[in-house]
């Protein structure tokens, strides 16, 4: 079942994200991976995809370092991702609810 799709550009693509990014914070990221990874069924089935081909489920332990530590890193990866939509940033207090009231102030 082959679905007609239209293909981006990539190499244009791969360029315009090796620039600057802008500000993104992690309330972003959080909101954006939830959107890409939990909001859909195909957003689950790639999640799942990507965690299976990062050793999420299986050990990482092989007899050459160099590929263990190579399945470590993409183990790493996983990791990052599973972090990132389970835990929702704190947001950071602003100057106009950080500031004392007369209420809990010495004075």
């Amino acid at each position: 079942m082959s679905e007609d799709l239209e293909t981006p550009d990539v190499s244009a693509l791969l360029l315009s994200l090796s620039g600057p990014s802008g500000q993104y914070t992690a309330m972003d990221r959080y909101r954006d991976y939830r959107k890409v990874f939990l909001a859909s069924d195909d957003g689950q089935r790639v999640l799942r995809d990507i965690l299976a081909h990062c050793h999420t489920f299986k050990t990482s332990f092989d007899k050459d370092p160099g590929t263990m530590a190579f399945r470590e890193g993409e183990r790493n990866v996983a990791q990052f991702l599973m972090f990132t939509i389970s835990n929702e940033p704190k947001q950071r207090p602003t100057r106009a609810n950080s500031a004392p009231t007369k209420e809990n102030s010495d004075g």
